[in-house]
């Protein structure tokens, strides 16, 4: 199927008009060394520039990718990327986004995430500019909680119809909170390995603001505020919840000796149960670093812990 989608020979563009001001040494900078797939698009729907991410984001030459924008994204994922497209042309001054699933010249498939605006009205451009990054690993992740979270659900409704069948055996039991607990902790060390992923590119992308012009600072802005909250969008109550149902004798325990702790208490207690850090719960509560050490310490005083005990290692012998 690629070679006919993208067949050199059928591409027959002349770009020689195309010119970007003011200075060749900014298009360098700011373009042509972007991390993230630069593509300049005409009216018709042809890419007519790509910078050199995308042939190491596609594995395609430059060349391969030039042409109708069509011919590189799977055919199922069409009509919603030509719905945007329809959007990008009828308001010019609106960035539009959308996600899709774009051909890899090793690999089946990529997911890819492209934000579009419309300068064709713009004699320095005349073009729709499209900046488009790899969101693979973001969608593998999400798959991959989908299917654990969608597991989980059938588990939990086999244990009830067990329970009121009356026909659960002990064996059975111990080896059903096994498989939970073994795919919580999966699930745990998941999450600490995004909130790790999340903390580097967020670095990286103030890295390279800090260094651009104000135009490509808004875009990174931006950029960083979306990465920055998308960790809300996983849903910590559920996640809360397995935790709990997993551990009432534990949580039953340290509710008998201190009754006093509040709700916010028994969640920063789970956190540390599970093995987060102070960095790793500040990414996914929202606070700052320094708010949790202060609840970290109005929980130490309030389970009467010296300075020299560690909190953590407390809540886990407890």
């Amino acid at each position: 199927m690629k070679d006919s989608v993208l067949n050199k020979n059928d591409i027959n563009l002349k770009v020689d008009h195309f010119e970007l001001v003011p200075s060749k040494e900014l298009f360098q900078l700011l373009i042509q060394n972007s991390n993230d797939s630069i593509c300049l698009i005409d009216s018709e729907g042809n890419q007519v520039f790509l910078n050199k991410a995308a042939e190491k984001t596609t594995g395609f030459s430059i060349n391969e990718l030039l042409g109708p924008f069509s011919k590189v994204i799977i055919p199922e994922d069409l009509p919603k990327v030509m719905e945007a497209w329809n959007e990008v042309i009828q308001k010019k001054n609106k960035v539009v986004k959308v996600q899709y699933r774009h051909i890899h010249k090793t690999k089946d498939f990529i997911w890819m995430e492209a934000a579009g605006q419309n300068h064709l009205d713009n004699p320095a451009l005349n073009a729709v500019v499209v900046n488009v990054r790899d969101i693979t690993f973001q969608k593998e992740t999400e798959e991959l909680l989908k299917a654990t979270n969608k597991e989980l659900r059938k588990v939990n409704k086999l244990k009830d119809k067990l329970i009121k069948s009356e026909l659960m055996n002990s064996e059975y039991l111990n080896e059903l909170l096994f498989k939970r607990k073994t795919e919580l902790t999966t699930n745990t060390l998941m999450l600490k390995q995004l909130i790790t992923f999340h903390d580097k590119i967020l670095k990286e992308l103030k890295a390279i603001n800090r260094n651009t012009d104000r135009e490509t600072n808004k875009k990174l802005t931006q950029l960083i505020s979306e990465i920055s909250s998308s960790l809300k969008l996983i849903n910590w109550n559920d996640f809360q919840n397995r935790f709990e149902e997993l551990n009432k004798d534990y949580l039953n325990k340290f509710h008998d000796k201190f009754p006093s702790l509040s709700p916010s208490d028994y969640k920063l207690m789970m956190y540390l149960k599970m093995g987060f850090s102070s960095k790793e719960i500040s990414a996914i509560t929202q606070n700052t670093i320094e708010t949790v050490e202060v609840s970290r310490s109005r929980l130490r005083k309030k389970l009467g812990l010296p300075a020299s005990e560690n909190l953590s290692l407390f809540i886990q012998k407890i």
